[in-house]
C-alpha cells in the first residue's frame, strides 16, 4: 500500500496545476472582481462576461509591460455585415482599433502607449462597434444593451515573453509548456509500463489512477504494451461475453461514422467518433488485465485513495477557486470539480466510485481510508453543487443495497419502470413550448438569473433545440459532434452540448445512434446481470444509475468521467 500511496500523490502532484488553474468563476480570465469599473456582465453559471456598450476595466500593468491581448466572443446574432470593430483606450488615451470580426472566438493585441518603469494600473475601456437589446428583438425581456463575450485579458511584455493574468506571473511559453506536458506524458508512461511488466495487476492500477486525470491514453498503450511483451493468452478476449460488448460498440461506432459523412463539419463529427471509439480500448485492456490478474482488496485501496485524492484536490477549490459557481439566497457558492473537467463531471465520478467502494466493503470490515474516503468524497459530492449528480450517486448505493436480494429482477423490473418514466417526462419536457414549465423545470429548476448562462443556455432551450435537429435529420442526425456547432443558428449565442446524452445522441446520430447507443446500455446491463461478484454488483448499479444521471447531464462527452466509467465496466466484465 505505501507504494500506491506514493503512485497517488505523485498523480495529485502533477495535476495541481491544472486542478487549480481556473482561478476567478464569475469574471473573464486575468480579470477580477476589483479590476471591474462598469460596463461588464457577469454570468451566475458558466463563462462570461457580456460587454455593454463600453466596458472600463483597471488592470495591474507590470515594470516592462507593452500589451493587452483580449480575447472575447461574438455570438451569431450580435454580428454586423461589416463586421465588429473593438476600440480601446488606456487611461483616455486612444490606441489603433481592432477590426473587422464576425461571428466566432477572436484575439486582438493593443499596444499600451507608455511603456512603465514602474509597476501601476491601468485604466483599459474597450467598445465594440456592434450593439443589440434582447428585448427588443424579441428574444427575451433582457433589456440590457449588450455587445460581446470577454473572454480573457492578459498583459504581456512583448520583449522578454512574460505575460500575467492580474499583475501575476503566467507560464504561457508554447515551447515551456510543450515540454512540462511531453515529460508529465513520458514518465507516467514509463511508471505504467514498468509496473504492469511487474505484475498485471499494477497495470489496472494505473488505469484507475490516471483516468480522472486525463492520462488513461497514455496509461492505456502502455499497459498494452506490457502484456504484448508477456505474451500472455489473449483467450479472455474470446469469453462470449466480450463478443457481446465488442458487438455493441461496434454497432454504436458504425452509425457514428455513416452520421459522419454528411455533417456540416466533418472534422468535428470523426473527432467526436474517435473520443467515442478510444472507450472501447480501455473497457478490453482494463478487462483483460482483472481477468489475469484479479485482487479485490487491491481494488478497494485504489478506489478509497483515489476518491480521497480527487475529492482533497476539489475541497482545496473552495478557498484558492473553483471553475464554476452559483448564486444562492444572494451568495455565491463555488463549485468545486477537482481535477475533472467540471462539477457536474466531479459529481458523476463520485458516483461511480463511491457506490462501488460501498459494494465491495459490505462483506468485510470497513478500513480507516475506506471511511475517509466515504466522508471526504460525500462533503466534496455535496459541493458540487450537481443535483443530478447527488441524486445518481444515492441510486446506486440503494441499488447495491436491493441488487444484493434474493430477487433482483424484481429489482431491475422496477428500475426499468422509472427509467421510463423520467424519460419520458424529458421527452415531453424538450418537445413543449420553450420557456414554459416542465416537470423537470420544476424538479430541477434553472439557478441562473443571465438568460444565456454565459453563452451555455438553458436545458429547456437546449432539449428543444436537439429535438429541432433531430426532425430534420431523422435518421443519421447532424452527425456526431455537430450539435454544439449548429445549436446557435436554434438558440441564438449558445454553443455547448444538450445536457441529455440521449437527446444528443437523437440530434447527432439520429435514430439509428440512439437505439445502438441503448443497444450498448442494455448489453452491459445483460452482462453484469445476475452474477453475485461484489464487483459486478456494485458495477451493475453505477450502470443503471449513470444511464439516469445521463437524462440530466451529457456525461461520455468528457474522457475523464468516460474513461473512468469504462474501465470499471471491464473489471467487473471478466472477473
Amino acid at each position: 500500500m505505501p507504494r500506491l500511496a506514493l503512485t497517488l500523490l505523485w498523480m495529485l502532484l502533477l495535476s495541481a496545476q491544472a486542478s487549480f488553474a481556473s482561478g476567478a468563476p464569475m469574471y473573464p480570465d486575468g480579470v477580477s472582481e476589483r479590476d471591474v469599473v462598469s460596463g461588464l456582465y457577469h454570468a451566475d453559471a458558466g463563462w462570461c462576461c457580456w460587454i455593454g456598450k463600453s466596458a472600463t476595466l483597471e488592470l495591474p500593468v507590470p515594470a516592462g509591460a507593452n500589451v493587452v491581448v483580449v480575447t472575447f466572443l461574438i455570438p451569431s446574432f450580435a454580428t454586423a455585415r461589416a463586421g465588429t470593430v473593438l476600440t480601446a483606450s488606456f487611461d483616455g488615451v486612444a490606441v489603433p482599433a481592432a477590426c473587422c470580426f464576425h461571428e466566432g472566438v477572436y484575439q486582438a493585441a493593443f499596444d499600451i502607449p507608455t511603456v512603465t518603469a514602474k509597476d501601476r494600473r491601468v485604466t483599459l475601456r474597450l467598445t465594440p462597434s456592434t450593439h443589440f437589446v434582447p428585448a427588443q428583438r424579441g428574444m427575451n425581456s433582457d433589456r440590457r444593451t449588450l455587445s460581446i463575450l470577454l473572454r480573457s485579458v492578459v498583459v504581456e511584455n512583448t520583449l522578454t515573453g512574460a505575460r500575467y493574468s492580474d499583475g501575476v506571473p503566467m507560464l504561457k511559453s508554447v515551447s515551456a509548456l510543450v515540454f512540462v506536458w511531453y515529460l508529465i506524458v513520458a514518465l507516467t508512461g514509463l511508471v505504467t509500463l514498468v509496473l504492469s511488466l511487474r505484475r498485471p495487476a499494477l497495470g489496472w492500477v494505473m488505469l484507475l489512477v490516471t483516468a480522472p486525470f486525463g492520462f488513461a491514453g497514455v496509461t492505456m498503450l502502455c499497459v498494452a504494451a506490457a502484456f504484448l511483451w508477456q505474451r500472455l493468452s489473449l483467450r479472455p478476449l474470446l469469453d462470449r461475453r466480450m463478443v457481446a460488448m465488442t458487438i455493441a460498440f461496434a454497432a454504436l461506432v458504425i452509425v457514428m461514422l455513416l452520421s459522419a459523412l454528411h455533417a456540416a463539419y466533418r472534422g468535428a463529427a470523426l473527432n467526436a467518433t474517435m473520443y467515442t471509439a478510444a472507450y472501447f480500448p480501455a473497457f478490453v485492456i482494463a478487462a483483460f488485465a482483472y481477468r489475469t490478474d484479479p485482487d479485490p482488496k487491491l481494488l478497494r485501496s485504489v478506489l478509497a485513495y483515489l476518491t480521497i485524492v480527487v475529492s482533497a484536490l476539489a475541497l482545496v477549490q473552495v478557498a484558492f477557486g473553483s471553475p464554476e459557481s452559483l448564486l444562492l439566497d444572494g451568495h455565491t457558492l463555488r463549485r468545486v470539480a477537482g481535477p475533472l473537467e467540471g462539477p457536474n463531471q466531479l459529481g458523476a465520478f463520485l458516483g461511480l466510485t463511491l457506490p462501488l467502494l460501498l459494494a465491495l466493503v459490505l462483506r468485510s470490515r470497513v478500513r480507516s481510508e475506506e471511511l475517509v474516503a466515504f466522508a471526504i468524497g460525500a462533503v466534496a459530492l455535496v459541493l458540487t453543487f450537481s443535483r443530478a449528480g447527488l441524486v445518481a450517486c444515492v441510486l446506486a448505493c440503494v441499488l447495491v443495497l436491493l441488487l444484493r436480494l434474493p430477487r433482483p429482477a424484481i429489482v431491475l423490473g422496477a428500475v426499468a419502470a422509472l427509467w421510463l418514466t423520467v424519460a419520458f417526462a424529458v421527452m415531453v419536457d424538450a418537445m413543449r413550448i420553450p420557456n414554459t414549465e416542465g416537470t423537470m423545470s420544476r424538479l430541477f429548476p434553472e439557478r441562473i438569473t443571465d438568460p444565456y448562462n454565459g453563452g451555455l443556455g438553458t436545458r429547456d432551450a437546449l432539449w428543444h433545440g436537439a429535438l429541432a435537429m433531430w426532425r430534420a435529420h431523422r435518421l443519421l442526425g447532424v452527425g456526431p459532434g455537430n450539435y454544439e456547432l449548429e445549436v446557435s443558428q436554434l438558440v441564438p449565442g449558445v454553443r455547448t452540448h444538450p445536457n441529455n446524452y440521449y437527446l444528443q445522441a437523437l440530434a447527432e446520430d439520429g435514430i439509428l445512434g440512439l437505439l445502438a447507443f441503448l443497444l450498448l446500455i442494455g448489453t452491459t446491463v445483460l452482462v453484469l446481470y445476475g452474477r453475485s461478484e461484489a464487483l459486478c454488483i456494485g458495477v451493475l448499479a453505477i450502470v443503471i444509475a449513470f444511464s439516469f444521471h445521463q437524462l440530466l447531464d451529457g456525461l461520455l462527452i468528457y474522457p475523464k468521467v468516460g474513461n473512468m466509467y469504462w474501465i470499471l465496466v471491464g473489471l467487473a466484465t471478466l472477473s
